[in-house]
């Protein structure tokens, strides 16, 4: 190996780095609010946002105050939610028939924001978990 090529090889030149507008055009990818989803669980009540003890920084939200945290994520450009409800324990069964129900918790959830912010796109999961007594995500 010639002592030129070695030279270069521990000098290793960074031209395409030398400057922010150059590694914005030569990067390969890019992370920005629109591209993330933010994950929400929302219970029934008013009482104002839940902790999660399990998850820190992580709260349940009512219909309400989903809505409001909505609109906060919409101004970070947060484009996207995924709902995950929480159901009152009295309305689980081992069958989910709760899920069926075409004023579930999550579908009102849903109707509300959508009301709100119909440019913001909602995701739910089909999983029965949240409506099963025995948490399987299938009867």
């Amino acid at each position: 190996m010639s002592d030129i090529f070695k030279q270069e090889l521990l000098r290793r030149p960074r031209r395409l780095r030398r400057n922010p507008t150059v590694r914005a055009l030569v990067r390969e990818t890019s992370l920005s609010p629109a591209d993330l989803i933010a994950p929400l669980f929302v219970e029934e009540g008013d009482g104002g946002p839940q902790a999660v003890e399990s998850m820190p920084g992580v709260f349940r939200w009512s219909i309400r105050d989903l809505v409001r945290e909505c609109g906060e994520l919409q101004d970070l450009g947060v484009r996207g939610v995924a709902l995950f409800p929480r159901l009152d324990p009295g309305l689980k069964n081992d069958l989910a028939t709760a899920a069926l129900d075409p004023d579930t918790l999550v579908l009102r959830a849903v109707r509300a924001l959508k009301a709100a912010w119909p440019d913001l796109v909602i995701m739910t999961d089909i999983a029965l978990d949240p409506y099963t007594t025995h948490g399987h995500d299938g009867v």
